[in-house]
């Protein structure tokens, strides 16, 4: 599958039921955090790090702390349900095999490194198309309630996790939803 970059972001859509079996083909996850590594930052500062994480202890254990992490609310209840209404077993990765965790490094300019790992997740969800392989992003990894505890399981600096973004290929036939847009453009001429 070879698509434009274009097509890449009107065709994504964020998964929630991926195959936990099927693994990412480590030339074409080389390509895709290369795309990452190329992103732009501000002055170049390249202020983030990524961390490919397949183990699914690992993941399993990312869900525990978060789901247990949440305060219960609508949002708790939101990812709990995932288990009914998607049919997952892990409802925070929904079962992706690889979890990519962008993470601050020593070059970090807390003016730029939000918008910047925001930069590097598009690229990374953009570069994942290019291979059929879907994504959907874990900002619920950064909350105040579940940064430490995240930042603990895979042993990084605290305040450094930035955003996560779960890839796989999904379980099962993929089906493209309209997307419902709410948000307005304006032009200034």
């Amino acid at each position: 599958m070879s698509l434009t970059p274009l097509e890449a972001l009107e065709r994504r859509r964020t998964i929630r039921n991926y195959d936990p079996d099927w693994q990412i083909p480590k030339d074409q996850m080389d390509k895709i955090m290369n795309a990452a590594q190329l992103s732009p930052t501000a002055c170049n500062f390249q202020g983030q790090d990524y961390i490919v994480v397949t183990n699914k202890e690992k993941l399993a254990k990312l869900e525990k702390i978060i789901i247990d992490s949440l305060p219960e609310d609508n949002f708790k209840k939101h990812f709990v349900e995932r288990k009914e209404r998607h049919g997952v077993n892990n409802v925070v990765t929904c079962d992706a095999p690889c979890v990519v965790l962008i993470v601050k490094n020593e070059r970090a300019n807390e003016d730029w490194i939000k918008i910047d790992s925001g930069i590097a997740c598009m690229s990374i969800i953009v570069a994942a198309q290019n291979f059929g392989i879907e994504s959907m992003c874990l900002g619920v990894v950064a909350m105040k309630c579940t940064q430490d505890k995240c930042e603990e399981l895979f042993g990084l600096k605290k305040g450094s996790l930035l955003l996560g973004v779960a890839l796989g290929k999904p379980k099962g036939e993929l089906k493209l939803h309209e997307k419902d847009i709410k948000s307005k453009v304006s032009y200034v001429a």
